[in-house]
């Protein structure tokens, strides 16, 4: 699924997706685009996470004319030992802050974080738009010439 909208996306809790294994399995084929026509940002009420239950969001994600960060003022006093996992990609206009958490982990969603769930290295959320031709596929499968395809 894709997202989106022409003001700012704001995340105010956890995301994941049912075909994460670490949140319940099933095939590894879910994706999610979010683009914000201004800022992606994390809201002030977001959980703060903690190491054992850490904060944690998947997406591929633009703000096109603003900035992605943990909050849209850039101070939002999180509690002492707050963490946040997030994994996914990022494109903004401007450079953000996301420097409110104690314990930070910013992966792709390319396999290379210790994570069994990578479909974003596989799969473009729908209507996603390619950023300077850099979509690549990774994974193609044949439809058999018998197979019949919706009308309209």
């Amino acid at each position: 699924m894709t997202l989106a909208t022409n003001a700012d996306v704001v995340i105010g809790g956890d995301i994941y997706y049912n075909s994460d294994p670490a949140h319940g399995g099933g095939p590894n084929d879910d994706v999610l685009g979010l683009i914000a026509n201004s800022d992606v940002w994390m809201a002030t009420w977001s959980p703060d996470g903690t190491p054992t239950a850490p904060f944690e969001w998947r997406a591929a994600t633009i703000a096109e004319t603003g900035t992605w960060s943990s909050a849209a003022s850039c101070s939002t006093n999180r509690a002492s030992g707050s963490t946040l996992i997030f994994i996914g990609s990022t494109t903004a206009q401007t450079a953000g802050c996301a420097t409110d958490f104690d314990n930070r982990t910013y992966a792709s969603d390319d396999g290379s974080y210790s994570s069994t769930f990578s479909a974003l290295k596989y799969l473009f959320p729908p209507w996603y738009p390619v950023i300077d031709g850099m979509e690549t596929t990774m994974l193609f499968d044949e439809v058999p010439s018998s197979t019949t395809l919706p009308v309209g």
